[in-house]
């Protein structure tokens, strides 16, 4: 994942609402393979805007629910944007 993708997410979905931090997306995750960002779209519109965006990137998008790690789905692979569905 480029920086300029990461920017392009952060016009998009303004820039508090995208993060590539690691110490972030450290905390997101109880196993070794992190995403490559996060990021938490407003509306079914900016979703849609996001996974559009990845695709063509060949970027990997896992959706992301209350993260209680309750479950074992949908767990990230390196180089993934991670999408929230909290916001």
């Amino acid at each position: 994942m480029t920086d300029s993708f990461i920017q392009d997410l952060s016009r998009l979905l303004g820039a508090a609402y995208v993060t590539a931090d690691e110490k972030t997306l450290a905390a997101l995750t109880n196993t070794a393979v992190k995403p490559a960002a996060l990021c938490r779209p407003g509306s079914n519109e900016e979703v849609a805007a996001v996974v559009r965006m990845a695709g063509a990137q060949r970027i990997p998008v896992v959706p992301c629910g209350g993260w209680t790690a309750m479950h074992f789905g949908g767990a990230a692979r390196e180089g993934a944007l991670a999408l929230s569905l909290l916001r």
